[in-house]
């Protein structure tokens, strides 16, 4: 796989425990040899602490480099743009 892109939010559940999740998607080639849209779960977990763009972009980008794919990544979709992806570093050689 040469690139991916990823979708990233943030919630809280009904007892105000925040989440991180970060998914993946990329193409592949089936056995058929058609294209296929594969969806990754990669991270899901408990969010402590302050919210601030800058821990949820280092907490984003130890994901990345658990599966090191940092370079690998071509769009991010997310629903706080303002905050999170100006505080990001991917793609940075």
């Amino acid at each position: 796989m040469q690139t991916v892109n990823l979708t990233v939010d943030i919630w809280s559940d009904h007892k105000m425990h925040a989440f991180l999740g970060v998914t993946s998607h990329f193409i592949t080639f089936g056995v058929d040899g058609c294209l296929k849209l594969q969806s990754v779960l990669l991270n899901c977990h408990r969010f402590s602490g302050s919210h601030t763009g800058d821990r949820i972009a280092s907490e984003f980008e130890s994901i990345l480099d658990i599966y090191q794919i940092k370079q690998k990544v071509d769009h991010v979709i997310d629903r706080f743009p303002n905050i999170f992806i100006k505080n990001m570093h991917i793609n940075e050689p």
